[in-house]
């Protein structure tokens, strides 16, 4: 089972896996020389050169250009199915207690007055089921 900490995100680790790459690298250059030529860097009008298939195509709204559903985005992806069974989970002494909405979990804690601890009383992200240990 992975810890929180395996779930958090390194985001550094990532931009120098696969943004700093000397491909990716061109690509930016190339999208940034494409937006500057037509002069829309930089002047705020919210438009940024679109890229489809490889293809720089013209310009659409930054947002919706980064925001295209990629595969592991679209429905059936093995990626969503795994984040679906995530979940908060309450630790008790060891065992998972209750599973749901963190409000709901923290809803809980105070009404049955849990002690946190961070070692054997505690929120966290899991796939496990309510009875499983922890």
């Amino acid at each position: 089972m992975k810890t929180f900490k395996e779930y958090t995100r390194d985001y550094k680790a990532e931009y120098k896996k696969h943004q700093s790459s000397p491909e990716r690298i061109k690509y930016r250059a190339e999208l940034v020389k494409y937006n500057r030529d037509k002069g829309t860097y930089g002047n705020g009008d919210g438009k940024d050169a679109s890229h489809k298939d490889g293809k720089i195509v013209g310009f659409e709204g930054q947002s919706k250009n980064r925001g295209r559903a990629e595969a592991s985005r679209l429905k059936g992806s093995k990626r969503k199915v795994e984040e679906a069974k995530q979940g908060h989970a309450l630790v008790v002494g060891g065992k998972i207690v209750a599973r749901g909405p963190k409000s709901q979990l923290m809803k809980k804690i105070k009404k049955d007055k849990i002690k946190i601890d961070h070692k054997k009383n505690f929120l966290t992200l899991t796939g496990k089921e309510v009875g499983d240990s922890w």
